[in-house]
């Protein structure tokens, strides 16, 4: 009987972490908005059953791309619970006329609500003009994005310019502006990617990413794109 009421206890369990988990993945911008000037694709593969990763994508009201991947510490409940308040935060204050630090300093402090120690989150933020020829970027201790140049050569930029959310009352850090005409590509990416580990508990690294991501963007465009570079880490971390 004992045994019964723990497997029942752990079928429970298992039942509201899948269901948790769908309800997670419906947060997840589908369709993805697609700017009048080129084109976005995502993917999701989550290590654990309740992620702290969380990307958003939306069009605001003047029609530029505004897109957001951000990264919170630890797993489980606590951290999904702390993603879907930075996707409702940010969609909120898209709907004001905000500047860009003023949406990361209202993201800032959504985190400082829900304060715990060693609790705190990176981000990538950018927004894009209505014709894509610039991007302002708020880089909140992430891993600088990568981008294809015209002339087939890879940059990294902006890099950790500004703290992570969450570590301080008032967010400091720069808001860079991009001319992005010389780039014909890009991506940003969480930990799960560079720290994925293979069978010999070797990491895939930030300059494995970077070949890869050089590699996928010019032979493919768009989804094709992002699902070579997803293939390529699935594939390091496959048992041999």
């Amino acid at each position: 009987d004992e045994l019964q009421d723990q497997a029942r206890e752990l079928a429970h369990v298992r039942g509201r972490l899948a269901a948790a988990r769908e309800i997670q993945e419906m947060l997840l911008p589908q369709p993805l908005p697609q700017p009048p000037w080129g084109r976005l694709a995502a993917r999701n593969f989550p290590a654990a059953p309740m992620s702290g990763d969380i990307y958003d994508a939306a069009l605001a009201a003047d029609g530029g791309l505004v897109l957001m991947l951000a990264d919170v510490a630890g797993k489980g409940v606590p951290a999904a619970l702390i993603t879907a308040t930075l996707q409702s935060t940010l969609r909120s204050s898209l709907l004001e006329p905000l500047d860009l630090r003023g949406i990361v300093q209202r993201l800032n402090r959504a985190l400082e609500a829900h304060h715990r120690e060693g609790l705190f989150a990176t981000m990538f933020l950018g927004r894009w003009s209505p014709d894509g020829a610039s991007v302002e970027i708020a880089n909140c201790g992430h891993h600088a994005p990568l981008w294809l140049r015209r002339d087939g050569t890879i940059e990294e930029t902006p890099d950790r310019i500004g703290m992570a959310l969450g570590v301080d009352s008032d967010w400091s850090g720069k808001i860079v502006t991009l001319d992005a005409r010389p780039y014909r590509a890009m991506t940003v990416y969480s930990d799960g990617v560079i720290e994925a580990r293979n069978a010999a508990q070797q990491e895939f690294g930030p300059e494995q990413a970077k070949r890869v991501f050089a590699e996928a963007a010019r032979a493919h465009r768009d989804d094709a794109a992002i699902g070579h570079f997803a293939q390529a880490v699935q594939a390091f971390c496959r048992p041999n």
